[in-house]
C-alpha cells in the first residue's frame, strides 16, 4: 500500500509515516502551506501525473476555530481547489474517490467562529456540486462532516464541547 502524506507540519507527517512504514507501507511526505493554494495545486498535479491518486483525502483545515489566521484559505480555497484539480483528472481516467473532510460547525452559525463555519459551510455546498457533476463521469466525492473530536485543543477549552468524539472512531467512520 502507497500514502502520500501532505500537511505542513513536519513533525507530525514524520510521526505519522513512522506508524505507516511500521505496518509496511510506502510513504512519501509532502510538507507545505495551503496558503500557497497555487503552489499546492501544481504540487498535487504533479504528483498525480507520476502516480496516479486513485483515492484522495483532503483534510485540510486547523480545526481551531478561535485562532487568528486564515481560515478561509486554509479550509476552503485550497482544499476546493485542489478537489477540483484532481476531479478533473479522475474524470479523464473514468474513475477515483476524493473524500473531503468538513465540519459539523459548517452546518451551524457559530458566532465565536465564523470564518471557520463559514469556511465550512462554504466546502459543503463546493463538495456537493462536485459530487453531483463528477458522479456520472465515475468519480465519487464524499463529504465527512465530524463534530468535536477529542483532542487536546478541544480539552483545553473551559466548557468541554459536547459529544465528544474519539479521533480514532472519527477516522474509522471516516474510512468507512
Amino acid at each position: 500500500v502507497r500514502f502520500r502524506l501532505w500537511g505542513r507540519d513536519a513533525d507530525r507527517l514524520a510521526d505519522t509515516s513512522q506508524v505507516l512504514s511500521a505496518l509496511g507501507a510506502n510513504v512519501h511526505v509532502t510538507s507545505l502551506d495551503l496558503t500557497k493554494t497555487g503552489e499546492a495545486v501544481q504540487k498535487l498535479m504533479e504528483q498525480d501525473q507520476s502516480e496516479r491518486f486513485d483515492i484522495a483525502y483532503l483534510v485540510a483545515g486547523t480545526g481551531e476555530t478561535r485562532a487568528p489566521g486564515d481560515r478561509i484559505q486554509t479550509n476552503f480555497t485550497a482544499p476546493a481547489a485542489m478537489a477540483s484539480a484532481l476531479a478533473n483528472r479522475m474524470t479523464e481516467r473514468g474513475s477515483g474517490r476524493i473524500v473531503l473532510i468538513g465540519s459539523a460547525a459548517g452546518h451551524h452559525s457559530l458566532p465565536f467562529a465564523s470564518a471557520y463555519s463559514g469556511s465550512k459551510a462554504g466546502l459543503a455546498r463546493f463538495s456537493d456540486a462536485l459530487r453531483l457533476a463528477a458522479r456520472p463521469l465515475g468519480v465519487t466525492v464524499t463529504l465527512a462532516a465530524p463534530g468535536f473530536l477529542d483532542t487536546p485543543s478541544a480539552r483545553k477549552q473551559a466548557k468541554a464541547p459536547p459529544f465528544l468524539l474519539p479521533v480514532d472512531e472519527a477516522a474509522r467512520r471516516i474510512v468507512r
